[in-house]
């Protein structure tokens, strides 16, 4: 048995580089990233930061209702609630900041028919359900389409643990998954949900299904890490499965986040055995902690950083000058988050485990009258 979440540093850094990985790929938006084939093809691969915190999310997900189950008598409300006073009050800060702020290029891009933002779209975010419109997806915060999905994924935590509690099981859902996104993505390029065809390329990316066999993989994560022991048949039957996944390409082409996906699987496999210091250090560490607030508001960093600077070209060589933009708008955004998080995130989650103790605290009050 793994110990739980909040004590394995690698977590951590793994939440670090995920996050540097998807900064490091908006920065491409805001500045130019020199003709360097080698260099751009890396930068145009960074967006797997986000399948990374998939991946890492199903894994502390698991661990932590496994534990968390076993003292618990409230444990699915429980979970719930840790999740909404984690991750709602400092992304409705974020729809309003960028509401606040108006309109942009990378939010009108998904807009499609409406001149402007609408209250359909505001609710959609307010209630996480953004995911379920090409329109709402990612037309109020840049980057939202993720937080909608994570979200989506917590409303079936409970039924994937009760039914997936297995390494052969989890292997069977990815696979499952797997096929039924190949089906959907089928249909919507048959019977598109919007006439913009690159836009509707773009939610059959982002919407849960084709992300779904991410988070498999995270959950197939847990169950090799929190069972060292691990059958041989179990090992085999690993193998074959994922070969049969491999094989696949000769009919359908993988998506490259799946691929990716299986690639970050036996990245942070390795990462939890030996734990590099180059990787799992005291600066991913503190980056990680800081990562919600980062993801959410290193869009509004680039916005302000452009309101001043009007051309954020700082040197002539444009690989330097990419690499120092990145740093800079990580380090304001890590200061931003930081304070973010005493500021709203750290009281909100207090106030979610206050109810959990009053919740629970009934409980053994009820046992103590009997």
């Amino acid at each position: 048995m793994v110990k739980d979440s909040a004590k394995l540093k690698y977590v951590d850094a793994l939440r670090g580089i995920a996050v540097i990985c998807v900064v490091f790929h908006h920065t491409k938006e805001f500045v130019s990233s020199g003709p360097n084939l080698f260099f751009n093809q890396l930068i145009n691969k960074s967006f797997i930061g986000v399948q990374l915190f998939y991946i890492v999310s199903a894994f502390t997900l698991f661990l932590s209702y496994q534990n968390r189950k076993q003292y618990e008598k409230h444990y699915i409300v429980n979970f719930f609630i840790r999740r909404f006073f984690r991750i709602a009050p400092m992304y409705y800060l974020a729809i309003c900041f960028y509401l606040l702020w108006g309109e942009t290029n990378e939010t009108r891009l998904w807009l499609q028919s409406s001149e402007h933002i609408t209250i359909g779209h505001i609710l959609s975010n307010f209630f996480f359900v953004h995911q379920l419109n090409p329109s709402w997806i990612n037309s109020v915060v840049p980057g939202g389409w993720s937080i909608s999905i994570e979200m989506s994924f917590y409303l079936i935590i409970p039924l994937v643990f009760a039914f997936f509690n297995r390494i052969d099981k989890s292997i069977f859902l990815l696979t499952g998954s797997f096929y039924i996104m190949i089906v959907l993505n089928k249909i919507l390029n048959y019977f598109p949900l919007t006439p913009d065809m690159h836009l509707n390329a773009a939610y059959a990316y982002f919407y849960l299904p084709s992300q779904f066999p991410v988070f498999a993989f995270g959950i197939i994560l847990y169950h090799i890490i929190n069972n060292k022991n691990l059958e041989r048949p179990n090992l085999m039957f690993l193998i074959i499965c994922l070969c049969g996944l491999g094989f696949t390409l000769s009919k359908f082409i993988i998506p490259i986040h799946i691929t990716l996906g299986f690639l970050i699987l036996l990245f942070c496999l390795l990462i939890e055995k030996y734990q590099p210091y180059i990787f799992v250090n005291k600066v991913l560490c503190k980056i990680g902690e800081a990562s919600f607030g980062i993801y959410l508001f290193h869009y509004a960093t680039f916005y302000l950083l452009r309101k001043i600077f009007i051309d954020l070209t700082f040197f002539q060589n444009s690989y330097i000058n990419y690499i120092i933009v990145l740093f800079i708008c990580l380090a304001i955004t890590y200061l931003t988050s930081k304070i973010l998080s005493i500021l709203i995130e750290e009281p909100f989650i207090k106030i979610g485990k206050k109810l959990i103790i009053k919740k629970e605290s009934k409980v053994v009050c009820k046992f103590r009258n009997i």
